[in-house]
C-alpha cells in the first residue's frame, strides 16, 4: 500500500476519532471521561454510572461520606499519587483510589479540570521516567480513562480512576521479554551512536508490515474483530503489524532499554521518534520507511526535510520549552568516516581542565555563554540571578508575572528567571520583599536551589548522606541541611577536599556548570 493512501487511511481515522472529554457539569470539575485523544474512541461509560459519581462527588463535598472501603488512610502529594498510578498502570490495574491532599483543587477545578491538566500528565511525565515502558511509552498505552472524586475532608480527596489499556499485563510481559532479547539479538550492546539507532531502526522497519486494514476494520462499525493491538508495541514486535503508533512505540522502548536518548512525537494524525546525536536531535519515521525500498528515505532527518503535512507536530511538540530542550537539526545528519574533533569553546577552558567536559557540553546545550573576546572564566563567582537564569533555561525560558521582588528591576537578564523561580518555590528571596539577584551565591545555596528545581520537576530527592567524613558538616545551614546531604549522596557535589564541604564559599561558573550537568546527567533531564 503506498504512502499517499496510508495517509488518507490516517487522516480519515483521526476524523472520526477525536472527541472532546464529557466532565461533569458542577462548579467544580469533580468527574469525568477521556479518550486518549489521537487515536481509538472507546465509548464513554455507561450515562447511570457518570450520574451516579456525580451524585457520590457532590455527597461527599458537601460533608457527606463515601462508602467506607475507599476512605483515606494516607493523603500523598500529588506528586507522590502520580508515581502511585504509574506503577499502577505499568502493572495494568483498571481501578486505581488514590487519597491526595490537593489544598487549591476547587479553586482550580472552577476554571479547568485539575485532575486531566495538572495530574494526570505527571503520571507519563517523560521527567518522572525511569525505564522503557513508562513515559513516552506509557503515555500512548491507555486507550481512555474514568475518573470520580468520590470523597474529600478539607483538602484531603480521594479519587477513583477507572482505565482501559490496549494491552494486557501478559502481553506487556511478553512483549518486556521480546526487548530485551532484541538487546542481544542486533548486538546494541557493542554498538553505541548512530550505530545503535541504525540497528533499531533496521529491524522495525523489515519486521513491521503497516496494517491498513486493521485500521480499516477499527473505524468500520459494520467489522467484527477489531484488533486495538495495532496501536501497540506489542502488536508490532510479537505480531509483526501496527500503525504509527505502535512503531514509535516499539522504537522507544528499544532505544530507551539500550540507553540511546530517544522521544515520541505526535502530529494530529500521526506518530514517529525523535534521537539525539552530537548534542543535536533528529527525526526518524520508521512506519513510512516500512514501505520504501531503501528503508531510510526517513531516517535521521532535519526540520528542513521533515516538516510540514503529517510531520507538523502538535503545539506541545513545537512549544520554546519542548524545542529548547530538545533542539532539532535544521539539516539531516551526516555520517562521518572520520572522528569528531572536539573543538574547545573557550579559550581558557582547555581540554584536559576537570571542567571541560561540563562547560562543553552546557555550551552545547545553550545553558551557559562566555563572558566575551572567547573567554568563560570558569573561576569567575556566580551570583544568584546567574544562577537562576541557567535553571530558567533548561525549562525553556517560560513567562511568568512579576514575583515583585523591589531589587529585581524589569528587563534585565535575570528578571523573568527570578520571576519563574520565586512563581515555582525555587527561590524563596532573602527577606524584606529582596532578591539580591546581584548577591554572590554559595555553594550551599546553590544545591539548595537546585534540590528545589528538583522537586518541582517530581524528581526523588530522597537520597541522603550523614556527611560524617567532612568535618565542617556542622558549618552547614539549616536551610541547606537536606539539601546538601541529597547532594552528596548522589555524588553531585564532593567537597572542596576529602574532609571540607565549605557549604559557604562562593560558587564559581565552573563549579555550577559542573553541578548542573551531573544533575542533567543524574535525573534524565
Amino acid at each position: 500500500m503506498n504512502r499517499r493512501w496510508i495517509s488518507l487511511i490516517l487522516i480519515l481515522a483521526m476524523l472520526f476519532s477525536l472527541t472532546v472529554p464529557a466532565f461533569a457539569e458542577t462548579s467544580a470539575v469533580t468527574s469525568g471521561s477521556v479518550v486518549n485523544p489521537l487515536y481509538v474512541n472507546y465509548p464513554a461509560p455507561d450515562d447511570n454510572d457518570v450520574a451516579a459519581g456525580r451524585r457520590l462527588a457532590r455527597s461527599a463535598s458537601v460533608g457527606g461520606s463515601a462508602d467506607a472501603s475507599v476512605q483515606a488512610v494516607a493523603y500523598v502529594s500529588p506528586e507522590t499519587a502520580a508515581n502511585q498510578l504509574r506503577t499502577a498502570m505499568m502493572n495494568r490495574q483498571s481501578t486505581v483510589d488514590l487519597n491526595i491532599s490537593v489544598p487549591d483543587f476547587w479553586s482550580a477545578s472552577s476554571t479547568k479540570n485539575w485532575f486531566c491538566v495538572d495530574f494526570f500528565p505527571m503520571v507519563y511525565s517523560e521527567r518522572l521516567s525511569t525505564g522503557p515502558y513508562d513515559g513516552d511509552y506509557l503515555r500512548w498505552s491507555w486507550s481512555g480513562y474514568d475518573w470520580h472524586l468520590i470523597a474529600n475532608d478539607g483538602d484531603q480527596y480521594t479519587f477513583r480512576v477507572n482505565l482501559r489499556y490496549y494491552t494486557t499485563l501478559e502481553q506487556e510481559r511478553t512483549l518486556q521479554s521480546r526487548v530485551t532479547a532484541l538487546q542481544s539479538e542486533l548486538g546494541l550492546g557493542k554498538l553505541s551512536g548512530e550505530a545503535a539507532y541504525a540497528a533499531i531502526y533496521d529491524y522495525i522497519t523489515s519486521h513491521v508490515s503497516y496494517d491498513n486494514e486493521g485500521l480499516a476494520a477499527i473505524y468500520d462499525s459494520t467489522q467484527p474483530g477489531k484488533d486495538y493491538l495495532i496501536f501497540t508495541a506489542y502488536g508490532a514486535e510479537v505480531n509483526g503489524k501496527a500503525v504509527c503508533q505502535g512503531y514509535a512505540a516499539l522504537f522507544y522502548a528499544l532505544c530507551k532499554k539500550a540507553g540511546l536518548p530517544v522521544r515520541i512525537v505526535t502530529s494530529t494524525n500521526h506518530a514517529w521518534n525523535i534521537v539525539k546525536l552530537n548534542g543535536k536531535w533528529y527525526n526518524v519515521d520508521a512506519t513510512w520507511d516500512s514501505s520504501t525500498p531503501s528503508g531510510r528515505e526517513w531516517y535521521l532527518l532535519g526540520s528542513d526535510h521533515f516538516n510540514g503535512g503529517m510531520h507538523t507536530a502538535t503545539a506541545e511538540y513545537s512549544a520554546l520549552s519542548f524545542q529548547s530542550a530538545h533542539p532539532i537539526s535544521a539539516a539531516d545528519y551526516v555520517p562521518s568516516s572520520e572522528p569528531e574533533q572536539d573543538v574547545p569553546f573557550y579559550s581558557d577552558v582547555p581540554q584536559g581542565r576537570w571542567s571541560y567536559d561540563s562547560i562543553q557540553t552546557a555550551t552545547r546545550l545553550g545553558l551557559v555563554q562566555g563572558t566575551g573576546n572567547g573567554k568563560f572564566e570558569p573561576q569567575l563567582e556566580v551570583s544568584r540571578g546567574m544562577l537562576v537564569t541557567v535553571l530558567w533555561r533548561m525549562e525553556g525560558s517560560p513567562e511568568c508575572s512579576s514575583a515583585g521582588f523591589s531589587d529585581v528591576a524589569s528587563g534585565r537578564y535575570f528578571t523573568k528567571a527570578v520571576d519563574w523561580a520565586a512563581a515555582n518555590g525555587i527561590v524563596l528571596g532573602i527577606g524584606n520583599n529582596r532578591f539580591a539577584p546581584e548577591k554572590i551565591a554559595t555553594r550551599e545555596q546553590m544545591v539548595t536551589i537546585l534540590y528545589r528545581y528538583l522537586q518541582y520537576l517530581h524528581k526523588d530527592v530522597s537520597a541522603q548522606d550523614n556527611l560524617s567524613r567532612f568535618s565542617d558538616a556542622g558549618t552547614v545551614s539549616n536551610f541547606a541541611k537536606t539539601p546538601m546531604r541529597w547532594a552528596v549522596a548522589k555524588g553531585l557535589m564532593n567537597g572542596t577536599s576529602s574532609h571540607t564541604l565549605s557549604p559557604k564559599d562562593s560558587i564559581t561558573r565552573e563549579q555550577m556548570t559542573t553541578l548542573i550537568v551531573r544533575t542533567i546527567s543524574t535525573y534524565g533531564l
